[in-house]
């Protein structure tokens, strides 16, 4: 279902955990897409040296799997990194599997992703 937020634009429901928003898609883009969410690779994307970026990034593209360990899909987690902030991939790569992980503990079923959000 979608909603019009303005002229010419429209939004569509966004599904959350706390702070993180999944987003359904009917489409993939991207073969990586595939690999990560059906073969289960993880990839590594430090964004140091893109000219067009103004600050430094560092960019994951997990599997997302479900408590007890089914398919979801993928989450792509971005960190930005400006210069002297003293982090390494290593430190991104350990932050990024944590969050990965205690978000997996919060998806009950592929299902659940997609029930109705009960309102108050």
């Amino acid at each position: 279902m979608e909603i019009e937020i303005g002229r010419g634009k429209k939004a569509r429901r966004a599904y959350g955990f706390d702070d993180i928003a999944i987003v359904p898609s009917r489409r993939t883009r991207d073969p990586d897409d595939i690999d990560i969410s059906k073969k289960g690779i993880t990839i590594l994307d430090p964004r140091w040296h893109r000219t067009n970026d103004t600050v430094k990034k560092f960019v994951m593209m997990l599997p997302l799997r479900e408590a007890t360990g089914g398919n979801v899909g993928e989450i792509v987690i971005a960190y930005k990194n400006p210069d002297g902030s003293g982090k390494t991939e290593k430190d991104f790569f350990l932050a990024s599997i944590q969050l990965r992980d205690d978000l997996m503990k919060k998806i009950p079923s592929y299902a659940a992703l997609f029930a109705p959000v009960p309102r108050n």
